[in-house]
């Protein structure tokens, strides 16, 4: 029986840790209008603490996290329920969907991650599934960067409007891949980085320094020019504040990650133009003026959506 639960709680750890962030909100059911649909990451949710309240109701312990480490989420909570329930006079539908979600994506998951994920040997296994899910993900993204294939829109199973939005930049379509839109994406790739390199400090296997330069990778093809810019400064920070020692290790990895840019800037002309583009706009930021091509961005953009993706 111990076993039994021991395998439970490892089920729903590998399940927050890989599939509760990156389910896309259109692998769903609804049962009513009036209600939030059910997405495949709501189901988590409901699955882990279905887990985790069984085995309280054994033990005969029930608690809830600490108010004192958690009173920021908790007053936010209270807030954003509050506030609907005083607006259920003039949007009930919507009142009640903010409600749910709230209690759903904000409260129960910090409550499953304060039993679930309760030992340091827990913790690195949740992170290292994180950042090794990034991988599967970011394959995916180039495939839909090279091809304008996403192969997350075929888990498509709800006909209430989604978020799919597939926009073709300089030729070539910013990845999404499950975010339903390409800045989402790129902010899920900066958010590894810092996972990823703490892997490849505490480890020391390149490994996890091949999955951060693929998550930078992955970045650049969701064209987001803010989670670049910010990934950029979160690793110069990152480095800078090493010792002149520690830093001594990164001076070939970023050899060759260079010497690779390089070489794919110069023989790839697509990839050539598509990032000479992003880093005018990022400088064009700060006031330079450069010129940028025609069909850039702005009102050329192509929003294929979801009925091709259906197609």
């Amino acid at each position: 029986m111990k076993n039994k639960k021991i395998n439970l709680n490892m089920i729903c750890i590998w399940l927050l840790a890989a599939l509760y962030i990156i389910m896309p909100q259109y692998f769903s059911f609804e049962i009513s209008a009036s209600f939030p649909s059910f997405t495949a990451s709501r189901m988590i949710i409901i699955f882990c603490f279905c887990v985790v309240f069984f085995q309280m109701f054994k033990k005969k312990e029930f608690t809830i996290p600490n108010l004192g480490e958690y009173k920021v989420l908790y007053y936010f909570a209270a807030i954003i329920i509050l506030a609907n329930i005083f607006h259920m006079g003039t949007g009930f539908s919507y009142s009640v969907k903010a409600i749910l979600a709230v209690i759903l994506e904000n409260l129960l998951l910090v409550f499953l991650m304060y039993f679930l994920v309760d030992t340091r040997e827990k913790v690195h296994l949740f992170i290292r599934i994180f950042v090794w899910t990034s991988v599967v993900v970011a394959v995916i993204a180039f495939i839909e960067f090279f091809t304008s294939v996403n192969l997350f829109y075929f888990l498509t199973t709800t006909d209430r409007t989604a978020f799919q939005a597939a926009y073709v930049r300089l030729g070539m379509t910013r990845a999404e891949a499950s975010f339903g839109h390409p800045v989402y994406y790129g902010v899920y790739c900066t958010c590894i980085l810092p996972f990823s390199m703490y892997l490849y400090e505490s480890l020391n296997q390149k490994r996890y320094l091949i999955i951060t330069a693929i998550n930078l990778a992955a970045i650049v093809a969701s064209g987001t020019r803010g989670s670049m810019l910010i990934a950029g400064v979160l690793l110069l920070v990152m480095f800078v504040c090493k010792s002149k020692e520690a830093q001594k290790k990164y001076y070939v990895p970023i050899s060759i990650g260079a010497v690779s840019c390089l070489a794919l800037i110069l023989f790839v002309p697509a990839v050539r133009n598509y990032v000479f583009e992003m880093i005018k706009t990022i400088m064009n930021a700060f006031g330079l003026g450069l010129e940028i091509t025609n069909d850039f961005g702005g009102t050329l953009y192509e929003y294929i959506g979801k009925s091709k993706a259906l197609e």
